[in-house]
C-alpha cells in the first residue's frame, strides 16, 4: 500500500470523525458557535487537503495503482455523502439537494459492484465533470457550514447539483458501454 492510498484510508477513517463532531456541533449548539464547530470544519478541510494530496502524489511521483483507482472516489463519496446527508438532517440544506448527491453515489456504487461482478475488475476513470462536481460539493459543504451569504452560496449549490446529475449521466453511460463491450 504506497503513500496516496494510505491517505485515502486516512481520508475514510476521517469519516466517523465528522459526523461525530458534527453531531456533537448541532447538539451544543444554541446559537454561538462551540469548539465543536471549529473541530467539524477542521476535519473537513483536512480531508479536502488529503483528497488533493492524494492525487498529487499519485501523479507526480507515479504512485497511481487499481487500489487507488477505487480507494479515492470511495473516499471521496463517504465523506461527501456524510456531509450532505448531516447537513440535511439539521435543515442546513434541503432534503432535494442531499438525494441528488447521496442518489448520484448509491447508482455509482451500485454500478462498480455491477462491473466487478462481471468483469472481475472496477477501475474507475475520473472524468472532467467529476471532478468538477466533488470540488462543488466540497465548496457547498463550506459554504454551508460557515454560513456564507446566500448570494454565493446558491449559484454554487445550482452548479454542483448541475455538475453532480451530469458528472453521474456520464459514468452511467461510460459504465453500461465498457459492459457492453465485454
Amino acid at each position: 500500500m504506497n503513500l496516496p492510498n494510505r491517505i485515502s484510508v486516512f481520508r475514510i477513517l476521517l469519516v466517523p470523525v465528522y459526523i461525530l463532531l458534527y453531531f456533537h456541533y448541532m447538539k451544543n449548539y444554541s446559537g454561538v458557535i462551540n469548539i465543536y464547530y471549529y473541530l467539524v470544519v477542521g476535519v473537513l478541510a483536512l480531508a479536502a487537503l488529503s483528497d488533493a494530496l492524494d492525487g498529487f502524489i499519485a501523479r507526480v511521483f507515479n504512485q497511481k495503482t487499481t487500489l487507488g483507482s477505487v480507494l479515492d472516489p470511495l473516499a471521496d463519496k463517504m465523506l461527501l455523502t456524510s456531509c450532505f446527508i448531516m447537513l440535511a438532517v439539521f435543515d442546513k440544506i434541503s432534503f432535494k439537494i442531499m438525494f441528488v448527491v447521496v442518489a448520484r453515489d448509491i447508482l455509482l456504487s451500485m454500478g462498480w459492484a455491477v462491473r466487478y461482478i462481471f468483469s472481475s475488475q472496477v477501475t474507475v476513470k475520473p472524468v472532467i465533470a467529476g471532478k468538477v462536481s466533488t470540488f462543488l460539493q466540497l465548496c457547498t459543504v463550506f459554504l454551508v457550514l460557515v454560513n456564507y451569504n446566500a448570494r454565493l452560496t446558491r449559484p454554487v449549490t445550482y452548479s454542483m447539483v448541475f455538475f453532480t446529475v451530469l458528472s453521474g449521466i456520464i459514468y452511467i453511460y461510460q459504465g453500461s458501454k465498457s459492459l457492453n463491450n465485454e
